[in-house]
């Protein structure tokens, strides 16, 4: 977005959700008009963001895993990755 450009960007977010800079971000964005989305595993409401739950409910097949066959039973540790978006004019891509 370049200074001065009225474009509305929306944006997602995977990221720790009760953490003071993840909200600090994330609202800066939202005051200036953005179309934010944050994906966490620890919901709590920030202001002008849409706080997504990803939380796996109990029971649900945790495939990909080493034990494969296990369902869900609790949460033990929130999910993490890293992800980046490149863009040049019309083309993004987002690395996850």
């Amino acid at each position: 977005m370049n200074k001065g450009s009225d474009e509305r960007l929306c944006l997602a977010f995977l990221s720790i959700g009760r953490h003071i800079h993840t909200e600090r971000w994330l609202s800066w964005f939202a005051r200036r008009g953005h179309d934010v989305h944050l994906m966490t595993v620890q919901p709590g409401p920030i202001p002008g963001v849409e706080v997504h739950d990803i939380t796996p409910p109990p029971g649900l097949p945790m495939g990909g895993y080493a034990a494969g066959t296990a369902a869900a039973q609790t949460t033990l540790d929130p999910l993490a990755c890293r992800a980046a978006v490149l863009r040049t004019g019309n083309a993004a891509v987002a690395l996850i």
